[in-house]
């Protein structure tokens, strides 16, 4: 498996399969050591699968599910907000 390098400077990008195109992830850092230097070409990213889960948590899955109503997924949220502010949490 191949996939593009991560670059200092590319945080909040994507990360794509070389070969297919197919989205893997999303940069979040690259890597320091010592006094600020950085590590070139190597960064850690956040698998797309765990994106997917936060935003279905969210109910934002409508943003990568067409099947999804925008509407409706926010009404569930809304709703959800607000009992656990009922409850106090």
């Amino acid at each position: 498996m191949s996939c593009s390098q991560i670059i200092y400077g590319n945080s909040g990008g994507a990360i794509f399969l070389a070969k297919t195109g197919e989205l893997i992830g999303i940069p979040s850092r690259g890597v320091v050591v010592g006094w600020g230097t950085s590590i070139p070409h190597m960064g850690l990213f956040i698998p797309i699968i765990r994106v997917y889960n936060w935003l279905a948590e969210q109910h934002y899955d409508f943003i990568y599910d067409l099947s999804k109503d925008e509407v409706k997924c926010l009404e569930v949220r809304e709703k959800e907000l607000e009992a656990k502010k009922n409850k106090g949490e």
